[in-house]
């Protein structure tokens, strides 16, 4: 299956005959067309539930991922947050914001977010590992470490980065 990511690319760089090649290069347009639809569709969903219920955090909380979906990084933020203002204990609004954070490279928003989820499950590997990215960004090597031993203790499909560790060190 071709992502939506590098989807067109991939698909460019095989050897059709000509006809074919652009067929499917058209296909894959209106595949992605559909997808975007899609998401803008899912938003428009949970805005008229947030409409209906100001107060649902969960709601809040589905609009920050199908904005964040659709690569809206600023508006999935805002409503991450407006999520854990009226919910402070959804630790996925926290890591997803964290996440959103890192991938803005606003890596200490980041890190403060990734340790609120943390604080809330301190099993949550993944909230490990994201956080010792964006503690490597920052060169707290020590701390990435130590991040990223955690994640893979309590999640070996989270594999210590070899290449990174031999940076700190």
């Amino acid at each position: 299956m071709v992502s939506s990511y590098g989807g067109y690319n991939q698909l460019r760089s095989i050897k059709f005959p000509y006809k074919m090649k652009k067929l499917s290069l058209m296909l894959v347009v209106l595949v992605l067309a559909m997808s975007c639809y899609a998401q803008n569709a899912e938003i428009d969903d949970y805005t008229k539930d947030i409409q209906l219920n100001p107060y649902s955090a969960r709601a809040y909380y589905h609009r920050g991922n199908a904005r964040h979906k659709i690569q809206d990084t600023i508006g999935a933020i805002a409503d991450y947050t407006k999520a854990l203002e009226i919910d402070s204990t959804l630790k996925k609004a926290y890591y997803n914001r964290g996440n959103a954070q890192y991938e803005l490279r606003k890596y200490t928003g980041a890190i403060a977010d990734l340790t609120s989820a943390i604080k809330l499950d301190n099993n949550y590997a993944k909230a490990y590992y994201t956080r010792g990215d964006a503690k490597f960004e920052l060169k707290k090597y020590t701390g990435a470490i130590a991040d990223y031993t955690r994640a893979n203790a309590l999640d070996t499909s989270y594999p210590i980065p070899h290449f990174k560790v031999g940076i700190a060190r």
